[in-house]
């Protein structure tokens, strides 16, 4: 997963709280976060959309990786059930319709169906 780059903010460190934040909490409190929006609210925004594309790219690369190995892994079986398919004169693998009726016929005995 990306890291976000932060070395945006620790240039403009600056003493946010008042000298009278004790007396005033609730007022230091909005003082101090109007000082952050106004000299880091630019950073943080272009920080987050640097972010979100980093992390849609990544999750792209990764769900592309995850497809390929789920193809990789799936290929031999899918060789493997095709080949057994094959050998198996019972499985009906071909379009031809015997097959499909015997097999029919199997499930319509299996439910009780004659």
């Amino acid at each position: 997963m990306p890291v976000p780059d932060l070395d945006h903010f620790h240039a403009g460190s600056t003493k946010l709280r008042p000298w009278w934040a004790s007396a005033l909490p609730m007022l230091a409190v909005l003082v101090a976060r109007r000082k952050l929006e106004n000299q880091f609210g630019e950073a943080v925004a272009a920080c987050v959309d640097t972010y979100d594309r980093q992390l849609q790219a990544w999750a792209k690369m990764e769900i592309e990786r995850l497809v390929e190995r789920y193809d990789l892994e799936a290929a031999p079986v899918r060789e493997q059930v095709r080949r057994l398919a094959a050998d198996d004169p019972n499985c009906v693998s071909d379009g031809d319709g015997q097959k499909r009726d015997a097999l029919e016929a199997d499930l319509r005995e299996l439910r009780g169906i004659k």
